[in-house]
């Protein structure tokens, strides 16, 4: 049996062919047509390509510096960089697919002008991108805002999984926003998020295009300051109270042990516990619920009988992790459970279980009782 050697193998079945382009131009004209129509290219490396291709020839090392300083916080990783230079153009322009990304760029991006602005632009932005990606994970991301209540903001749109808001931030940071407005605007984003979202289970297309359109008019100077902003989106993306009221009578939640469907549950249960009972305030709130991450999501029954209710919002609350190591076994383990509790939420619910029992009805009513604090929330 005769062996070929890969030096053997790759002289005699690999060629090499070298192409000569008349000016350097051309040379990027040629990479982009070859990759056209061969093995695709992530939406990031076309982009460069252009980008470069513009540059003058004194220009191109600099531009390459840039580039690189905007890829490394990415990890010069392409589907980051593509989803970033996404971002940044629905904040500037509008939201196009990665598919059309390119020819956008390439559209509207043709001058060595452009192209600076284009690049200095991404630079200026990459930071507080990859903050918003993780908020409080290096620690150099905590630490990007002086304002801990904006990082504990930006950590529970993480942590439910909330993408979509990152253009208007991006517009913020660009237009120089305080800390406090930036706070003031999140905080509006999270609010409709939850009404039009969580509540609704409406879909994203029309918040990403909404939240781009918010970016865009930041951008654009249209709104300059925090109360324009806020006004603008109650206008364009806030659902009514009437329509989330209806809909919050109806919500159901599958809940888990992990994720974003335990952050939205826990999240939702934190803030309406703080505004009936107190169990929390602004200063152990976030610490106690996403930080410590010291409650469990307990469902009060899963009965046959309740069947599609036991996923409703009215039979879920939230329970200190020690007080969970066991199963419930029965109501009365589960209302001994509640009144070990510090939550006075779970004082009144253990109370409520022992007085009339536990059913669809109950279930309706406990749910119906929050409708009207959840409109003041959120």
């Amino acid at each position: 049996m005769s062996f070929t050697s890969p030096c053997s193998a790759f002289l005699e079945h690999f060629y090499i062919v070298m192409i000569s382009a008349p000016s350097r131009q051309d040379a990027f004209t040629i990479f982009e047509t070859l990759n056209s129509r061969g093995k695709d290219l992530k939406a990031s490396d076309i982009i460069k390509n252009h980008v470069m291709s513009l540059m003058n020839k004194d220009d191109l090392r600099d531009a390459n510096q840039i580039w690189n300083k905007i890829t490394r916080p990415l990890d010069n990783n392409s589907d980051r960089i593509t989803r970033f230079i996404r971002t940044y153009w629905a904040s500037r322009y509008r939201v196009v697919s990665e598919a059309r990304l390119y020819r956008e760029i390439s559209d509207k991006i043709s001058t060595v002008t452009e192209a600076r602005k284009f690049l200095t632009d991404l630079s200026s932005l990459v930071d507080i991108y990859t903050v918003l990606e993780s908020p409080i994970s290096p620690k150099a991301h905590y630490n990007h805002f002086e304002n801990k209540r904006l990082d504990q903001q930006l950590d529970i749109l993480n942590r439910m999984h909330i993408l979509l808001y990152y253009p208007v931030v991006l517009a913020l940071k660009y237009r120089r926003f305080s800390e406090s407005d930036m706070l003031t605007v999140v905080r509006k984003i999270i609010s409709i998020f939850v009404r039009f979202r969580i509540i609704m289970n409406q879909g994203t297309n029309k918040l990403e295009s909404g939240f781009s359109d918010v970016a865009h008019q930041i951008w654009s100077l249209n709104l300059s300051n925090s109360n324009a902003i806020i006004n603008y989106m109650d206008d364009h993306l806030l659902p009514s109270d009437d329509q989330t009221k209806a809909s919050f009578e109806v919500m159901s939640k599958e809940g888990g042990k992990r994720g974003s469907k335990k952050w939205t549950l826990v999240y939702l249960l934190a803030e309406l516990y703080e505004a009936i009972y107190d169990d929390f305030d602004n200063d152990t709130l976030y610490q106690q619920v996403f930080s410590d991450d010291k409650y469990s999501l307990i469902q009060i029954s899963s009965d046959n009988e309740i069947k599609d209710y036991a996923t409703y919002f009215g039979n879920w609350t939230m329970l200190e992790k020690e007080l969970t190591k066991n199963s419930f076994s029965s109501m009365d383990k589960l209302i001994s459970a509640l009144t070990k509790s510090k939550l006075n939420s779970n004082h009144k619910l253990a109370t409520q279980l022992q007085e009339n029992g536990w059913n669809v009805e109950k279930i309706k009513q406990r749910q119906f009782s929050f409708v009207s604090t959840a409109v003041l929330i959120w």
